[in-house]
């Protein structure tokens, strides 16, 4: 319940957990709140400051060094998958990329970007390499906060977001299609690829109204 509330930004960014309150919300005991905390502490998904524990803010100063990240991830859990996957991981895969494009024609924003976030965590189980694949998993969550703030804070183009995600879906496809042929190089230009195109959709939604610039509270 609280990564859902966190991921779906119900949970404002800044904020103040109320460990009381999301008890009695629950209906349970303050054991479980309390492991999840901190599960998500781990996550990166809250924070502790002294004796409180706050959902963490993103300002724009931390993109550079998050898409470095997320590029570095993504480029080796993807190239892996390439070498490693097996015939099971690989049908995953395609599953995960069929259930993406099922959603994006929906045009439900949150079911979207879960099912965006479950392709890329199927292509990581498959780089047969739990560190990275934990590391890559880690940096996806904050990805997933990302793009659902952009979609909370409104599309600017809903004509250019229909391109992008027409974009998104043949990208994914030619992801599965070279990891499948075991293409890791073909994999790894198109990962990096991939996130060019990420990163260039995050700018145009956030590099907007200054105020959202200037103190992107994510």
């Amino acid at each position: 319940m609280l990564r859902k509330q966190i991921l779906a930004v119900d949970l404002e960014p800044g904020s103040v957990l109320d460990e009381a309150r999301i008890v009695q919300d629950m209906g349970t005991s303050r054991t479980p709140v309390r492991e999840a905390v901190i599960r998500l502490v781990s996550d990166g998904l809250l924070k502790r400051d002294g004796r409180q524990v706050i959902v963490p803010t993103f300002q724009v100063a931390q993109l550079r060094a998050f898409f470095e990240t997320l590029l570095l991830y993504t480029r080796v859990t993807h190239r892996l998958a390439a070498e490693r996957r097996s015939a099971r991981q690989l049908a995953a895969i395609w599953q995960a990329v069929k259930t993406f494009e099922k959603e994006a024609h929906t045009g439900i924003e949150f079911e979207m970007t879960d099912a965006n976030h479950r392709l890329h965590r199927t292509i990581a189980a498959a780089c047969d390499n739990i560190f990275f694949q934990e590391a890559y998993e880690s940096i996806l969550l904050q990805s997933l906060r990302l793009s659902r703030h952009c979609f909370v804070a409104g599309i600017k183009s809903e004509y250019k977001h229909r391109e992008h995600l027409e974009t998104i879906i043949t990208e994914h496809q030619a992801i599965a299609q070279a990891i499948e042929d075991g293409d890791a190089d073909r994999t790894d230009a198109l990962a990096t690829a991939h996130i060019s195109l990420f990163r260039s959709w995050l700018s145009e939604q956030l590099l907007g109204p200054a105020e959202l610039l200037n103190d992107m509270m994510l």
